[in-house]
């Protein structure tokens, strides 16, 4: 009965606690809504922090497969664990989701160049590269490097065009990094073109950005070629 009395009292208490202030008392008018209200958020929370763990947990799968293709795919073409062909193969039969993987394009570019002249030996290399570039973000660091590797297989595929109009994109994306590297290059390409008249035109802006760069002399060395 004491026990009561007590309970009683304290909740008397609370409620005129709360009617004190006019938040309070709209608290104390609507105990109801307040409390569900509060149940909902308390839900809430509970939701979200399982989502939250599931998707880091999720994300961490994903980055071990990453690592398990970049492990089985390109680590092996490098350590000439796997033949070209095979390679092509896990290539056209790769997960998009790994395609243009910020953490594979590195190891990708690598592989290319360990394959050496049997990359050129057709262009199904250059296609699958096209679909690796296009689905990285042209701000990225990373696009910059796949492009130009790009341009390496155009050329040495006899599309000097191509690769010519590969370099100018770089250009025009306003690329400080390289850029003395990509204005020599055109200059060697237009050289290879015979177009005497952008050669000069990429050597004028190399010269002038670039006075003191190697590139600039090796720029030089080209149109002399002409």
């Amino acid at each position: 009965m004491t026990t009561n009395q007590g309970t009683n009292q304290d909740s008397q208490l609370i409620e005129e606690t709360l009617n004190r202030t006019d938040l309070g008392h709209i608290i104390n008018e609507n105990k109801k809504i307040v409390l569900i209200f509060s149940a909902i958020v308390i839900v809430g929370l509970l939701v979200f922090s399982v989502i939250n763990h599931q998707t880091k947990s999720q994300n961490m799968s994903f980055l071990d497969e990453v690592y398990e293709v970049n492990q089985s795919v390109f680590q092996a073409t490098i350590d000439k664990k796997m033949s070209v062909a095979e390679f092509k193969n896990k290539l056209t039969a790769m997960d998009s989701a790994y395609v243009g993987h910020p953490n594979l394009v590195l190891s990708y570019i690598e592989a290319l160049n360990a394959l050496g002249k049997d990359a050129y030996a057709d262009d199904s290399l250059l296609q699958v590269s096209y679909n690796w570039r296009d689905k990285i973000n042209k701000s990225n660091p990373l696009y910059l490097f796949m492009q130009m590797r790009v341009a390496v297989l155009e050329e040495n595929l006899g599309k000097l065009k191509e690769a010519a109009s590969t370099y100018e994109l770089l250009i025009g994306h306003q690329y400080t990094f390289l850029k003395d590297k990509i204005l020599a290059e055109l200059v060697r390409v237009y050289t290879a073109l015979g177009d005497s008249t952008k050669a000069a035109q990429r050597y004028k802006s190399l010269k002038k950005d670039f006075p003191d760069s190697q590139y600039t002399q090796m720029a030089q060395l080209y149109l002399k070629a002409l």
